[in-house]
């Protein structure tokens, strides 16, 4: 018994050291804790976390539940092509269906009698319709084009290129020399000895005031290489007086030339390999005032040169075809950079002459050699479409068409037979010629004026 007690009292003692030490953890604990002022609640204490509380009354909706606000997309820059699926002619009556074009609130269909649209009339029919029925008065040919257009707060934006219904693959254009004192306007017999040997008549423009029409003489360097001169001979268009003949130039081929009413400058090619430049001409003292090469980085591609050019001045842009690289139409910016290409293919019988641009098109010249026959204006749209050969019934070699204002002129080479007195004098010029070489004279003799002419004259498309 006195054991028990002795164990009893070991116990209480032990029991009561244990509570001094666990009742301040347990105060420590809930001081760990404070409680929230009046007026919070659990949601307010935890409104830093990164989960909301949820009260268990509400649903959980999951994310993919919810509604999608639809995005608006944005309106190309350029609306595509319209796609004709039907194109019927019945006596006066004429039926034209199309696809709907994505962005299009209506489309613009002209027709005229002319491939080159003048005097065309336009109707705005709006999207959805699908076609159109047109009642044309006269029974005759007809060329109908359509592109599709929307109307944006910036302005209308429209189809990158017309499509443009079935017209005659060929045709025939009218032509009218320019005469002076009764007779042909011969430039080559009106520059005389000023072209010294530069008989070969090559690219041709106008500024609306005088025409500019380069000559090519076939020579040799210092070193005994084939090369080629030029000069250029400039025209007063009002009473066709000869004006001016440069010195020689050295400036290629000079295939294409152009002026550009901008900067009041004539712009050459070369035509010849390995020559991807450009030549700015001053038209006054008719002199290489700087060459510029031809950027087409872009495209990563290395054109040895380009056989024809054309310039758009009411965009201020420039239509440049390579020499020998694809076919390929490069269309420039005013500091020669190239924005665009596209494949322009031409007749391979033929030669690439000059480039016009009329309208939303571009005039292509062709021709094979100073007697031939098929001389050839082509017409295509801005995206290299061909779309009507205009065939001139010209003999000779078509150089290039130019516009003089409204009015649209060309020039061509002609080579005449020759008769046996004067193949004896071209015999004697040349003896006389080869003499002047050896004693280091210069050659001064024209050697072909007599039986090499060159035209102007007048052109009225279909």
């Amino acid at each position: 018994m006195g054991r028990m007690s002795e164990n009893r009292k070991y116990m209480v003692l032990a029991v009561l050291i244990a509570g001094v030490f666990l009742l301040p953890g347990a105060c420590w604990a809930e001081e760990a804790q404070p409680q929230a002022p009046l007026g919070e609640t659990a949601a307010e204490q935890i409104q830093d976390t990164e989960e909301p509380v949820v009260e268990a009354s509400e649903e959980i909706v999951p994310e993919e539940a919810e509604e999608e606000i639809p995005v608006e997309e944005e309106i190309p820059s350029v609306l595509a092509g319209v796609k004709l699926t039907r194109v019927q002619r019945t006596g006066k009556d004429l039926f034209l269906q199309w696809e709907e074009v994505p962005f299009a609130e209506e489309y613009q269909v002209q027709y005229a009698r002319s491939a080159l649209w003048r005097g065309a009339r336009t109707i705005n029919v709006k999207a959805g319709a699908g076609g159109i029925h047109l009642q044309v008065q006269e029974p005759a040919t007809w060329c109908v084009r359509v592109r599709a257009v929307c109307r944006t707060e910036k302005g209308p934006v429209y189809s990158g290129h017309w499509t443009t219904s079935w017209m005659q693959r060929s045709a025939k254009g009218r032509v009218s020399f320019l005469k002076k004192g009764g007779k042909l306007l011969d430039i080559r017999k009106e520059a005389g000895k000023k072209l010294l040997n530069h008989d070969i008549g090559e690219g041709s423009c106008s500024d609306g005031k005088y025409l500019y029409m380069c000559f090519e003489y076939r020579c040799r360097d210092k070193q005994g290489n084939k090369t080629v001169e030029i000069r250029i001979a400039k025209i007063r268009l009002a009473d066709k007086k000869l004006l001016k003949v440069s010195k020689s130039l050295r400036i290629g081929h000079a295939n294409s030339i152009v002026y550009n009413k901008r900067i009041r400058k004539l712009i050459a090619t070369g035509d010849k390999k390995k020559d991807p430049n450009l030549r700015i001409i001053d038209p006054g003292s008719l002199k290489v005032l700087r060459t510029v090469h031809v950027n087409t980085a872009r495209f990563r591609d290395t054109p040895e040169g380009f056989n024809a050019l054309g310039y758009d001045s009411k965009n201020d842009l420039y239509y440049i075809r390579a020499r020998d690289y694809n076919g390929y139409m490069y269309v420039l910016n005013n500091r020669f950079v190239a924005t665009k290409r596209f494949v322009l293919n031409h007749n391979p019988a033929t030669y690439i002459q000059g480039i016009e641009m009329e309208g939303d098109y571009i005039l292509l010249s062709q021709s094979r050699y100073q007697t031939s026959t098929k001389n050839t204006v082509t017409l295509f749209d801005r995206e290299g479409h061909r779309l009507q050969d205009i065939q001139l019934g010209l003999t000779g070699e078509l150089e290039s068409v130019f516009h003089v204002g409204n009015k649209l002129y060309g020039t061509v080479h002609v080579k005449s037979e020759l008769s046996k007195k004067d193949r004896k004098k071209i015999k004697k010029i040349q003896k006389a010629n080869k003499k002047r070489k050896k004693t280091k004279r210069k050659s001064v003799q024209p050697i072909y004026s007599k039986y090499r002419k060159t035209y102007v004259f007048q052109v009225t498309l279909p």
